[in-house]
Formats: C-alpha cells, sequence, structure tokens
C-alpha cells in the first residue's frame, strides 16, 4: 500500500522492537495502539511520521508527540 501525507492510519499490529525501546516509548506506543492518526510526514526511507499528540502529550506531559513506523503496522482507516 502506498501512503500519502495526511492520509489517515490506524496502528494495527504492535512493532516487535517496540520492547527494546525506553518505557515512556513503550507507553506512547501501547496509548496508540489501534487508534488513527493522520499521517504528518514520510521520512526519506519510508518511515510513517504519525502525529500522536492529541492522546500522547495528556499521558506524558509532554508537547508535539509523533510516533514513526513502518507501513507494514498500520492499515488506511477514514476515522
Amino acid at each position: 500500500m502506498s501512503y500519502q501525507v495526511g492520509d489517515l492510519v490506524r496502528l494495527t499490529t504492535m512493532p516487535a522492537w517496540v520492547k527494546t525501546l525506553p518505557e515512556e516509548s513503550q507507553l506512547a506506543f501501547k496509548t496508540c495502539f489501534r487508534r488513527s492518526y493522520k499521517i504528518a510526514h514520510i521520512t526519506r526511507d519510508g518511515l510513517l511520521v504519525l502525529d500522536v499528540s492529541r492522546d500522547v502529550d495528556p499521558v506524558l506531559g509532554t508537547n508535539h508527540n509523533d510516533l514513526r513506523v513502518e507501513p507494514d503496522y498500520v492499515t488506511p482507516t477514514r476515522g
């Protein structure tokens, strides 16, 4: 599947490598699992940058959070 900036996607598969991240990052992924987000950016390496601020900022007490995942871990959605 080819994605574009602005597409709405749902994080449907938890990447195995999340277990190796710091606890705060793991919490961010767990908070976002099975939720939908717009693609804010696509990196040169093809990672999808999801703007997860609305859900993660209040949980972590930080601002402007995003997740970067390979397209294999998301599915397109309408909301």
